[in-house]
């Protein structure tokens, strides 16, 4: 038979540890509550692009790009660089209108220039642009798209316009596969003159600008003829 006393004892101990347990949870949930209200909400930084990087340490806040790409390392991200590379322009021409019936100017060009794969790679899957412009003020750009330039394959572009006068192509060295020599022409381009060097000549390839100036040039009745000697 059980002593009363006994049993006492041990309805008491099981007060006291219900009593005990119910102390802590409260502790606990004051001490959540407390630090929920200590704990600061997280800042969100400014992020002008919505490209999911900061503003203060964005390569290009005005233009998306998470990617951060930036071939040459400036600090400038590759979509905001307009020389992001180098273009060797080893020879230009530009020739003014001088047909009475019909639109004869013209501008020509040829040259080199270094790919850095597998960052910087030539392709036409986002067309090419190129823009020609002189010391006085004479521009053009020439946009292909991927559609023009569909006779392409690896190692060699080639981009003919749909009305047929604008073609570049740029064709990689056999012994050295990531230099590319390229030669362009678009014809009819309403080029009235006079011109003058230096000429810069920028080759686009997605977000990657290719920046070339060509400074010795000789003015003529014709046009312009520059050369890289």
């Amino acid at each position: 038979m059980r002593s009363p006393c006994t049993t006492r004892r041990r309805h008491g101990a099981r007060r006291g540890t219900r009593a005990w347990r119910a102390g802590g949870a409260l502790i606990v949930a004051l001490a959540l509550a407390l630090g929920m209200r200590a704990t600061p909400a997280l800042a969100q930084c400014a992020d002008a692009d919505a490209d999911g990087v900061c503003d203060d340490v964005d390569n290009c806040p005005a233009l998306a790009n998470p990617d951060q790409a930036d071939l040459d390392g400036d600090g400038l991200g590759d979509v905001c660089d307009a020389s992001d590379a180098e273009l060797n322009v080893t020879k230009l021409e530009m020739v003014r209108d001088s047909s009475a019936n019909n639109d004869s100017s013209l501008y020509r060009a040829k040259g080199d220039f270094f790919t850095s794969p597998p960052a910087d790679t030539l392709t036409a899957v986002a067309g090419l642009t190129v823009h020609v412009a002189d010391a006085l003020g004479t521009v053009s750009t020439q946009a292909w798209t991927p559609a023009d330039c569909a006779k392409s394959a690896p190692g060699k572009i080639i981009c003919v316009s749909v009305d047929r006068n604008a073609k570049l192509s740029a064709k990689a060295i056999k012994a050295t596969p990531a230099v590319f020599k390229f030669t362009l022409k678009v014809r009819r381009v309403g080029f009235m003159g006079p011109f003058d060097g230096p000429v810069q000549v920028t080759l686009s390839n997605g977000a990657i600008d290719r920046f070339g100036i060509i400074s010795d040039c000789r003015v003529s009745n014709k046009g312009l003829t520059c050369r890289e000697f």
